[in-house]
């Protein structure tokens, strides 16, 4: 068995901070699919914002703003983690 003359160093991650950056990853792509990445997005179809959530799923989600769109982009974030942490079949086209 060798001995390492200089170990290598392995960056700790905890738990958290994995699922963190599992969180932005998705948060990103799926903002960028539904909407571009565009947190003022507001068509007309019934969906809003970065994520393109459904005025009642945002609300549910506890989001503070009838809409999406009207929400702070750290808000539209927060939600977004939130709900997709519960329901990451919410997106099945992101």
């Amino acid at each position: 068995m060798k001995a390492w003359i200089n170990p290598p160093v392995v960056e700790e991650t905890t738990i958290a901070e994995s699922e963190a950056t599992y969180y932005d990853a998705s948060a990103n792509s799926v903002a960028m699919c539904e909407s571009g990445g565009d947190y003022s997005t507001n068509t007309g179809n019934g969906y809003s914002g970065a994520y393109q959530f459904a005025d009642t799923t945002w609300q549910a989600a506890g989001g503070s703003t009838q809409s999406a769109y009207q929400a702070s982009a750290e808000e539209q974030d927060a939600v977004f983690q939130d709900w997709y942490a519960q329901h990451p079949e919410a997106w099945p086209n992101c």
